[in-house]
């Protein structure tokens, strides 16, 4: 299987599936798309609109990955349930840690 994330230039983009309105926020593991991509699936309270759950995620993702909010961008997928983030440092082995 391959791995959420590609490495660039010391900066990390990852591929990230969220379910909003989940009854309880966590990282559900991966999931593998028809086209062979993977992405890490996580769970978060906030509703989907007026961007309250894309805030959420990035808030989230700095806690679990021990980065500073700032440095974590949504390049992709404002509005969609998958979304590409483009993470100023390398964080690979936090995200192996966390969606075991």
């Amino acid at each position: 299987m391959s791995e959420p994330f590609t490495l660039k230039d010391g900066r990390t983009l990852l591929r990230v599936r969220v379910t909003p309105r989940a009854s309880r926020e966590g990282m559900g593991g991966l999931f593998t798309d028809a086209q062979g991509k993977t992405w890490l699936n996580i769970r978060l309270t906030a509703p989907p609109h007026d961007g309250e759950a894309n805030e959420a995620l990035l808030a989230y993702l700095a806690k679990k990955l021990r980065v500073p909010s700032r440095e974590i961008e949504l390049q992709a997928g404002a509005g969609a349930r998958f979304k590409t983030l483009l993470i100023a440092r390398d964080v690979t082995e936090s995200v192996r840690a966390v969606s075991k």
